[in-house]
């Protein structure tokens, strides 16, 4: 849980595919509570034209009130009030398990093929009259 310590906006530099302008967002300073010690910056990816509009939904949060919130264990300064998404990871994980399993697939199929090939062409060498453990003595 996190316990709110203030609410305010930030002003941050956005683009359309013809203009930049400057946008807004909330951002929230946050302790943990489970120790009071680590503080945290929650700031939302949501931007807003006005600053306004950012304070407001900064104020939906409010000050010395407690909200479920998430952070990175590896940077415990950055949190965020909604649970982070897993849908990247698992894709991301699907696809390379996908590509490590075809690649296995490809490389069996392709050694089975020159195995193929060489013994054939072993047996296309192979004289009929030729025998190499008879020899003859003079």
């Amino acid at each position: 849980m996190c316990r709110v310590d203030s609410t305010s906006w930030k002003a941050y530099s956005c683009k359309t595919r013809y203009s930049r302008y400057t946008c807004y967002g909330a951002v929230w300073e946050v302790h943990y509570e489970e120790n009071r010690t680590t503080f945290a910056i929650v700031e939302e990816e949501k931007r807003f034209r006005s600053y306004s509009d950012a304070f407001k939904r900064a104020q939906e949060y409010q000050i010395d009130s407690s909200y479920s919130c998430w952070y990175d264990t590896r940077n415990p300064s950055v949190a965020q009030w909604n649970k982070p998404s897993t849908v990247v990871a698992i894709i991301l994980l699907s696809c390379g398990g996908l590509s490590v399993l075809l690649i296995g697939i490809f490389s069996f199929i392709a050694i089975r093929l020159i195995k193929q090939e060489v013994l054939q062409q072993r047996q296309d060498n192979i004289d009929p009259y030729f025998n190499p453990d008879f020899a003859i003595k003079q």
